[in-house]
Parts: C-alpha cells; sequence; structure tokens
C-alpha cells in the first residue's frame, strides 16, 4: 500500500491515525509543505496541488479532528488550504476548538492570495492583523470590494507601489485618485509615468494636474535611478503602441535629464516620431539633441520613411545631421529612377556633408572632435557605393567654400579633412597652415604634403614674434635649420630672439638658446649669450614666467656684463626669482642697488617683497646702524597715516 493509498482513503488513514498514531508522520507527504518558512506563492501554489488530497477530509468534521489529533504540524496545512480556498466554515470550526492564531499566522496573506474576501472580513473579525510585508502582487485588485475592504482597514498595504502599479496599468482612475493625498512625490511619478506608459495619457494628465495642485509645485527629479526607470517608461510606452504616452512621458522628464541622457532617449524616440509622421516632433527631437544621436539609432529610422513623399523631410534633417547620408542612401537613392534627378541629390548630398547653409551664405561646417571624419568617409562610401562621377567632388569644393572647409580642417588639426580635400584639388596655403595650423597640421603638411617646402625666413620671424605655440614653433624652427645653409642660422635666430624678447616670448628664447648650445661649442655659447645679453635684461623685465630658467642661462656669463643693474628695475621680476638666485644677483661685485627699489619692497604689502627687501637691504647696506636708520624710515612710510592701538617697533617687525 503506498503512502498516496492511503491518504486518499479516510478510512484507511484514521484508523492508521487511531492505532498506529506515530506512522502518520512518515505516510503523510506534507512536511516540506508545512514550514512556517514558506512563502506565500510557494504555500498557494502547494495548496492547490493537494486539493484532492485533502479534499475527503474537508467534509468529514470528526474525521478532522482525529487528523488534526494524530498528527499537530496538519493544523497549519489545513487552515492555510482553507483560507485559500474559501472554506470558512472549516476555518471557524479550528478556531473554535484550536484558535487560529495558534495554529498559522500567514492566514490573511492565503485569503488575499486566493481573492478571498469573505475568509478575510473573518479573520479580520477574529484579530488577524493585514501584515505590511505582504506582497500586494497576490491582490486582484480588479475586484473593488477587494480594495474597498483593503483600503478601509490597512491602507498602507494599497499604497505600495506594485498596488500603485496594478492600479494605474489598469487605469483604475477611482482608486489612484483616492490614494493620491496617501503616497509621496515619488508614487505619484510613478502612478502617472506607468498610467502614460500603458495607454492611459488622459489618466496620466489628471492624475500629474491633480498632484501639481495638491503639492503646489512642478516635480524636481533627482537620484540616479531616475533616468533608468523614467527611460524604462518610456520604452514600456512605445512597446504597448502608446506613442502619446510616451511623448507626453518624454515631455515632462526632458527638463530634468542631462544632455547625455537626453540623446540617448531622442534616439529612441526618433523611430516612432517618423513612424508616426511627426515631423514637427522629429525637428524639435533632433534641435533638443544638438543634432547628436546615435548611428544605429538614426538607422532604426529607415524603413519608415516614405519616398518620395518624405524628401524634403529627409533634406532637412541630413541639413542638420549630415552623418546620415550613407544610411539614407542606402534607402533613398535606389527609389530614384530619374538620372538627371539623381546626380543632383548626389551633389546635394555631398555639400551637406561639408557644409551648413545660412540663409544666403554657405560656409564650412564647424565640426567637432574627429565627427569630420565621418562626414568624408560618407562622401568617399557615397561615390564609391554608387559611382558616382568624382567630378561632383571637385565642383563642390572648388572656390571659396573649399578654402573654408581647408581652413576650419588646418585651424583644428583634421588631418583626415585635408587628405580628403587635397585629393579633390583643395590647395593648402603654407602661410596660413604655419600662422594657424595646429601641430598635427603643420606636422602633416611638412612630412607628407611638401616634403621639399622651404620655410620663409620673414615667417620663421614672424612667428617668433606672435603668440604661438611653443612646440608649433620648435617643429618650424627644426624643419627650417635642417633644409637651411648653416650660414644664416645665427643671423636668423638672433633675430628670432630679438622679436621674441620685444613681445615677451619667454619660451622661445629658452628654447633658441638650449637650440644654440646643442650645436655649438662651449666658447660659441657663451659668445652667443654675451651678445644677447641686453635681450635678457628686456625679457626677464617684462616675464612673468620663466624668468628662473632665463637666469640660470644667462647665469655663467653675468660676471663679464656691466650692465646688470638694468634688472633690478623691475620688481615683478625679481619677486618671480627663487631665493638663491636673487641672492646670486646681487651678490655680483658690480650691481648697483638703487635705493628706491629698496624703499618699493617695502612699501609693497606682499610676503614676496618683503623677502626681497631683506635680501637687497644686506646687500646694499653692510653697517647695521645705517640699516636700521633704513629701516626705520621705510617703516615710518609704510604705515603712515595709520591708526594703531600699539605703533610697531622696528624690533617687533623683525628687524
Amino acid at each position: 500500500m503506498t503512502p498516496w493509498t492511503t491518504l486518499l482513503v479516510p478510512d484507511i488513514l484514521r484508523r492508521i491515525c487511531e492505532y498506529q498514531r506515530g506512522i502518520y508522520e512518515d505516510v503523510v507527504p506534507f512536511r516540506r509543505f508545512l514550514s512556517n518558512g514558506a512563502t506565500v506563492h510557494g504555500t498557494s501554489k502547494q495548496a492547490q496541488a493537494f486539493e484532492s488530497v485533502l479534499s475527503p477530509w474537508l467534509a468529514l468534521y470528526p474525521s478532522i479532528s482525529r487528523l488534526v489529533a494524530s498528527y499537530e504540524p496538519i493544523k497549519h496545512a489545513l487552515a492555510c488550504h482553507c483560507a485559500y480556498t474559501g472554506r470558512a466554515g472549516i476555518l471557524q470550526h479550528l478556531h473554535k476548538r484550536y484558535i487560529l492564531q495558534s495554529v498559522a499566522v500567514n492566514l490573511c496573506q492565503m485569503a488575499i492570495a486566493g481573492q478571498r474576501l469573505d475568509v478575510l472580513e473573518y479573520l479580520v473579525c477574529i484579530g488577524y492583523e493585514l501584515p505590511r510585508q505582504f506582497e500586494s502582487v497576490y491582490l486582484s485588485w480588479k475586484d473593488q470590494a477587494v480594495f474597498d475592504f483593503v483600503f478601509e482597514h490597512y491602507r498602507p498595504l494599497c499604497t505600495t507601489n506594485t498596488t500603485i502599479y496594478a492600479f494605474a496599468s489598469s487605469g483604475n482612475e477611482d482608486a489612484l485618485m483616492r490614494l493620491l493625498s496617501y503616497v509621496d512625490e515619488a508614487q505619484i511619478r510613478l502612478m502617472w509615468s506607468v498610467a502614460a506608459s500603458h495607454g492611459h495619457v488622459e489618466l496620466a494628465r489628471t492624475i500629474y494636474t491633480a498632484s501639481v495642485d495638491i503639492s503646489d509645485h512642478v516635480y524636481q527629479f533627482a537620484g540616479s535611478s531616475f533616468f533608468s526607470t523614467t527611460f524604462q517608461h518610456i520604452k514600456n510606452a512605445a512597446n504597448v503602441g502608446s506613442i502619446d504616452g510616451m511623448f507626453w512621458i518624454y515631455d515632462i522628464a526632458n527638463p530634468f535629464f542631462s544632455q547625455e541622457d537626453r540623446i540617448a532617449v531622442v534616439g529612441f524616440c526618433l523611430k516612432y516620431a517618423v513612424m508616426e509622421n511627426l515631423w514637427d516632433r522629429v525637428w524639435t527631437l533632433l534641435e533638443q539633441a544638438d543634432g547628436r544621436v546615435d548611428y544605429p539609432q538614426l538607422l532604426a529610422c529607415l524603413p519608415y520613411f516614405k519616398w518620395p513623399q518624405d524628401e524634403s523631410n529627409a533634406r532637412s534633417m541630413l541639413s542638420s545631421t549630415p552623418a546620415l547620408i550613407p544610411m539614407f542612401c542606402t534607402s533613398w537613392l535606389p527609389t530614384i529612377k530619374d538620372q538627371a534627378k539623381r546626380r543632383l541629390l548626389e551633389e546635394e548630398l555631398m555639400s551637406m556633408a561639408v557644409l551648413y547653409h545660412d540663409g544666403d551664405r554657405l560656409e564650412a561646417r564647424e565640426w567637432l572632435g574627429d565627427v569630420d571624419e565621418y562626414y568624408f568617409n560618407a562622401m568617399e562610401w557615397l561615390m564609391d557605393e554608387y559611382c558616382i562621377d568624382k567630378s561632383i567632388a571637385h565642383d563642390v569644393f572648388q572656390g571659396p567654400l573649399g578654402v573654408a572647409a581647408m581652413k576650419r580642417a588646418i585651424e583644428n588639426d583634421h588631418i583626415a579633412t585635408m587628405r580628403l580635400l587635397l585629393k579633390y584639388g583643395v590647395q593648402i596655403v603654407p602661410e596660413y597652415i604655419f600662422r594657424r595650423g595646429g601641430i598635427r597640421a603643420i606636422k602633416f603638411y611638412l612630412d607628407k604634403v611638401n616634403p621639399e617646402f622651404t620655410i620663409p625666413v620673414d615667417l620663421l620671424v614672424e612667428m617668433a614674434s606672435t603668440p604661438t605655440n611653443d612646440t608649433v614653433f620648435q617643429i618650424v624652427h627644426r624643419t627650417w635649420r635642417a633644409r637651411t645653409s648653416i650660414t644664416i642660422v645665427h643671423t636668423v635666430e638672433s633675430q628670432c630672439i630679438a622679436q621674441a624678447e620685444a613681445h615677451g616670448q619667454v619660451n622661445i628664447i629658452i628654447y633658441l638658446a638650449k637650440s644654440f648650445q646643442s650645436v655649438h661649442s662651449p666658447s660659441e655659447y657663451e659668445t652667443f649669450l654675451i651678445q644677447h645679453v641686453q635681450d635678457f635684461y628686456c625679457a626677464f623685465n617684462r616675464a612673468r614666467h620663466g624668468v628662473n630658467q632665463l637666469f640660470a642661462i644667462w647665469n655663467p656669463v653675468l660676471d663679464a656684463c656691466f650692465n646688470v643693474e638694468f634688472i633690478l628695475e623691475s620688481l615683478d621680476s625679481l619677486l618671480a626669482l627663487t631665493e638663491e638666485n636673487l641672492k646670486r644677483l646681487v651678490s655680483l661685485s658690480f650691481v648697483h642697488i638703487p635705493t628706491e627699489l629698496i624703499v618699493q619692497c617695502a612699501l609693497t604689502n606682499s610676503v614676496l617683497a618683503w623677502r626681497v627687501f631683506c635680501i637687497l637691504l644686506d646687500a646694499k647696506i653692510k653697517d647695521k646702524s645705517s640699516r636700521m636708520e633704513l629701516q626705520r624710515e621705510c617703516l615710518v612710510k609704510k604705515y603712515e597715516g595709520r591708526k594703531f592701538r600699539n605703533v610697531p617697533t622696528v624690533d617687533g617687525l623683525g628687524f
């Protein structure tokens, strides 16, 4: 006899229970089912599975008593099953005999899971409380009676996110409006977001308007999960075909998106705007994303274009997003049978890849980063894929438009653009690339475009006198030096130093001095420094940076110079020196330190100026009494006209 045979025949099991109490625990396969730790969902499923097992006993109350008396844990399984299946009579019998609270603690959950309102009402009457932790997903909120009862007896169970989701997704306006005053802002946002994403746009608008009236302010979204949850609602709306709901959620949340998040959402919504022929929305989305949309998302729009009806819309989209050209050509060009019209369109597409139209003006598109490489790759793809006559590209690039595009590429170091423009006949003006070009553009020109180019002397001297990237000047200078006769190098470099000194280009002076040192003997280098010591003085006085490097370069020849005091005329330059270099400067035996400079240092309200003052004073006056007298004079001038409770003394100031 199998355990199931024993269990399914009440008389046999009753006799076993009466005469062999212990065997019941071995034959009834309820142990896992009876676990107090079982979840509601798991218990519900098992209760259904054991319906056929328990049914024979439920009609025989005396047998139930014997069953329960024979095996104590069966009370829990029996009570849960009756609560789930709505057998209130048996629950009353169990309660009278055993007190249900001592039998099972989760009966309310089982009654709610089984949608047994009569059982739930009975359990509440005998003292059960609805559990706050209950997963309300098992409630049938479509049953208004269930909602009314739970709302009256245990309102928090109606305000969980799961409950709100159930109401909003089903469009239960009455329930949502009743709950509106009992939920927080995040849950209100969940209400109208879920409602809109499930096609209940009018309900979403109603909740949004009512909630703004209640809270008297517009929602300020925050938190790292805001974007992900909102984007998911937008996707849900699209999946159920609620395009109005999708765009309504986007419009509400858009002001609170970061630009990066906005671009991602726009890319998703764009396809649906094209699909529904909402072209005003398309232009708005592209404008809000600054024309930056991921290519796969743009590609997803193509199947929904209608040719030739959407030609004007396609042109408008391409003018703001040229990266679309390869994608549009894939679906657009094959639809054009008129060869003359197709040629005009091909030329127009290539123009869009390079230029933008501003009223009556045509100017080079202002590219960002290396995006232009994609545009020009798109052009080459267009010509190769569709065997377009390359003379079209020559026509597009000739004249001021091509020159403007080349200038823009030179200024922004866009090598791919320069290479393609050269391929189609646009020339590089050497003077422009050396004056305005970046490092990559100049190296590309010297290494690839014109390796034999000789840099004019006047151009090199001019670059030394104008604010120039130091690295750019070094590249140009090294190239010029390698391609120039050695006999004129010193003369030209002297001119460059003079121009750099006159215009405060300290880094260029330092570079030229070190460059001369690297290719000449020490004696020639010393002669070079002495010849240019006046340039050193002038640059030193004008410099706000690099003065210590200047001083380090000319330091070896300062003893051979007789007008070093010239540099003491600039307090700013002295303040920029390190203390070591400053002491080296004033230690030169022939240096005359003007008294006016010492007084100026003393009167300047700066810690650096005070340091310079002390060093200059020690170097100027060796006699201590004379030094104290000058300090006193400086102190009187510094604090003249000021009122102090305690007048500072010389000793008090550290003299």
